[in-house]
């Protein structure tokens, strides 16, 4: 999916979707929670060697970054479509427009580090608005 030529980490992003599927289906929560990390680790090595190889500092055809980082998000939702496209569409607009720190992340921080973090920043930042509005949806 990389290789598409408009919006390969949107639908990278989608990828995560049957991923987490089928690993929910078979893991428990922690055990999963420790695949994502262990699958994030390797993505450090995995983009880094992307970049070194394609000389492009973040190239948009590798695609492991949201993947990996949308698979924590969707952990730590609500399993509902509700909860899971508003998780979709709150990571992307992180990824995308990259406020505050995460686009300084995306600017200062190169290699397979860079790469990975900032859209674990994307992911955190997602977390925390759906984990406040689940808890302000539910006292409503």
């Amino acid at each position: 999916m990389g290789f598409i030529p408009v919006a390969p980490g949107t639908f990278g992003t989608l990828e995560a979707f049957p991923v987490f599927w089928l690993l929910r289906m078979y893991f428990t929560s922690w055990a999963l929670f420790g695949i994502i990390v262990v699958l994030y680790l390797a993505g450090i090595f995995i983009c880094d060697r992307a970049s070194r190889l394609s000389g492009i500092k973040d190239p948009a055809f590798v695609i492991w970054d949201e993947i990996i980082c949308f698979l924590l998000v969707l952990l730590c939702s609500p399993v509902t479509w509700f909860w899971q496209l508003l998780a979709f569409a709150l990571f992307r607009f992180f990824d995308i427009v990259k406020p505050g720190p995460i686009g300084y992340v995306d600017k200062k921080l190169g290699g397979g580090f860079g790469i990975m973090f900032d859209d674990f920043l994307a992911s955190v930042a997602t977390i925390l608005i759906l984990q406040f509005l689940a808890v302000f949806i539910v006292r409503m």
